[in-house]
């Protein structure tokens, strides 16, 4: 049995895909489509190759600009409120679902979050990570420079106040749409012979 060329470990992560379409391409001798899924192959490795690896430089810097937005603790928070909101989706979903069972699975997972938080900083990884593939070194370092300007530390110390007003608003501007809403679904009830 022949073994496929293109199993190998420079392509491995690219393989599985190209396999079928390589094979088919192959095997009707088309080289020239042959040779322009290969070059086509061979620069998306060259993305993934030049792609800037995260450095421990770049790790810091972004650690600290997450300092200056605050985003790895509102993403904590978020992680830290997750069992709130599912007990709230339960409970609003399914108001039969007994109150002592939905406790202890809200306590499970609070302690299971903080049991990972304590062990080291899954949060702060993921939101590193996140950071690492959209902003290259010189942009973290730009960004970092903006978060020391004036601006950069009136929007950091406005922006949590700021989403709560524009949430409050929205929802102000969602209950003053409710009254016609619910006018024009009467209606359609109505219309459609169904009770409510």
């Amino acid at each position: 049995m022949q073994r496929n060329a293109w199993a190998g470990p420079p392509f491995r992560r690219f393989a599985t895909p190209l396999r079928p379409l390589l094979a088919a391409l192959c095997s009707r001798g088309s080289m020239k489509k042959f040779n322009i899924i290969l070059t086509f192959s061979m620069l998306l490795l060259s993305f993934n190759i030049l792609a800037e690896p995260l450095s421990a430089a770049k790790k810091e810097m972004i650690n600290e600009l997450m300092v200056f937005t605050g985003n790895a603790k509102r993403a904590e928070e978020r992680a830290l409120n997750g069992a709130y909101e599912f007990a709230n989706i339960i409970r609003q979903s399914s108001p039969d679902f007994p109150p002592t069972l939905l406790e202890i699975v809200v306590e499970e997972m609070n302690n299971k979050i903080h049991s990972e938080l304590d062990s080291g900083n899954p949060i702060r990884d993921i939101v590193t990570e996140i950071y690492h593939e959209n902003f290259s070194s010189a942009e973290i370092k730009e960004l970092l420079r903006f978060y020391q300007t004036p601006v950069g530390k009136k929007i950091t110390s406005l922006a949590s106040s700021m989403r709560e007003e524009t949430a409050s608003e929205i929802n102000l501007w969602w209950q003053s749409l409710m009254p016609e809403i619910m006018e024009k679904s009467e209606a359609r009830f109505k219309a459609e012979g169904m009770k409510q």
